[in-house]
C-alpha cells in the first residue's frame, strides 16, 4: 500500500527544487509548501525500472553520435532517429495526459478482465512481426525536422510526469481501465506499461536499423 506523510515547512521553498525529487508532489496551502511522500506500488517500480533503463541506455549511446546523422532520415520517406524519438514521446505523453484525467473518475470504474489482457497480447504479437503500422491520428503530424538536444530534453520530461503519475496512483486504481491505446482499446496501469515497452522496443528496433546505415 503507498504510504504518505505530510509535512509542512514555514520557509519559502521552490515547487521546481521539489519537482526534481519524484518520490513526493508538492502543493501549495495557506501560502506553506506541503510535501506528499508517496511510494509507487512495487510491481509498477519494476516495469518502470525496465522501461527507463532501456531509454537511459539508448539516450546513453546517441549521445556518443552526431546531432547531424540523428535528425537526418536514412531515405525518402523514412523517419531520422529524432522522428522516431518524437513519435515516441508524443504517445507515452498523450498516455500520461489522458490517464492524469482520467483517474479523476477512477472511483466509477471496474477492474480491467480477461479481454484486455488478452488485446495486449495481440499487441505484441502484432508489433513483434515486420509489419508496418500507420500511427494514430491523435498523435498528430510529424514534423519535417526534429533536433536531437529539444527531444532529448522533451522525452527526458515526459518520463518524469509518467513517475510522478505512478507514485499518485493508489493501488486499487491500478488494475482499473484508465489508460486507452487507439487500436487495441483500454488497459490498466500495468498493462499501459507493458504496451509502452512492446512499443520501445519496436522503435529502438527502427532506430538501430537507422544508425547502422
Amino acid at each position: 500500500m503507498p504510504g504518505k506523510v505530510a509535512g509542512i515547512f514555514t520557509k519559502p521553498y521552490s515547487l521546481s527544487s521539489f519537482r526534481r525529487k519524484l518520490s513526493f508532489q508538492p502543493r501549495i496551502v495557506s501560502g506553506f509548501l506541503v510535501r506528499t511522500f508517496t511510494r509507487m506500488n512495487s510491481s509498477l517500480q519494476k516495469q518502470y525500472d525496465h522501461l527507463q533503463g532501456d531509454f537511459l541506455s539508448l539516450i546513453s549511446e546517441l549521445d556518443k553520435l552526431n546531432a547531424v546523422k540523428l535528425e537526418t532520415p536514412p531515405a525518402p520517406g523514412k523517419w531520422s532517429v529524432t522522428q522516431v524519438m518524437f513519435h515516441l514521446n508524443q504517445a507515452e505523453s498523450l498516455s500520461v495526459l489522458y490517464v492524469s484525467k482520467k483517474k479523476l473518475g477512477a472511483a466509477q470504474l471496474g477492474k480491467t478482465g480477461i479481454n484486455a489482457s488478452l488485446r495486449l497480447l495481440v499487441a505484441r504479437i502484432a508489433f513483434y512481426l515486420p509489419v508496418k503500422f500507420n500511427a494514430p491520428n491523435v498523435l498528430g503530424e510529424m514534423p519535417a525536422q526534429v533536433f536531437y538536444p529539444e527531444i532529448k530534453k522533451n522525452w527526458t520530461e515526459t518520463r518524469q510526469r509518467l513517475h510522478e503519475l505512478l507514485n499518485s496512483l493508489k493501488d486499487e486504481e491500478l488494475r482499473k481501465p484508465l489508460f486507452k491505446q487507439p487500436t487495441f482499446g483500454r488497459w490498466n496501469i500495468f498493462q499501459m506499461l507493458g504496451f509502452m515497452q512492446t512499443h520501445f522496443n519496436r522503435h529502438r528496433k527502427q532506430i538501430d536499423r537507422n544508425i547502422s546505415t
